[in-house]
């Protein structure tokens, strides 16, 4: 099954190619970057990667569709987790609206986000 969506995925990136105007403005973004970038870019790719093979795996081993896509769909919490934390540490390197007011609203955001999966997702137990 992973197989057919990482080639879906490869298909979807491949007929974006096909239109001159998003062809330029992809290999225009892509001549700008510099090495540190690219592995950047790379290391984010293959973690996201991994993150669905462990989320098709989890579905795979019994875990009930609805109960992994809640646990799933908490991980934006997370991503505002680390943000706010890495602004306070390495504030030269990330920046993140961490202003009380941003934080709520990502927050409340975030919540919103979880209880819909969850009443999605959970209505048919």
């Amino acid at each position: 099954m992973l197989i057919f969506n990482f080639a879906g995925y490869a298909l979807g990136g491949m007929l974006l190619l096909l239109v001159p105007k998003w062809r330029k403005l992809i290999f225009d973004d892509l001549k700008v970057l510099n090495c540190k970038q690219f592995g950047i870019f790379g290391t984010t790719n293959i973690f996201d990667v991994g993150g669905y093979v462990f989320f098709m795996a989890a579905l795979a081993a019994g875990g009930g569709a609805a109960l992994v896509s809640v646990v799933v769909s908490i991980h934006p919490l997370f991503v505002l987790a680390l943000g706010f934390l890495a602004t306070k540490l390495f504030p030269k390197y990330f920046a993140e609206d961490i202003a009380p007011g941003g934080v709520v609203r990502k927050f409340f955001s975030i919540i919103v986000i979880v209880a819909g999966v969850a009443v999605i997702s959970l209505q048919d137990m």
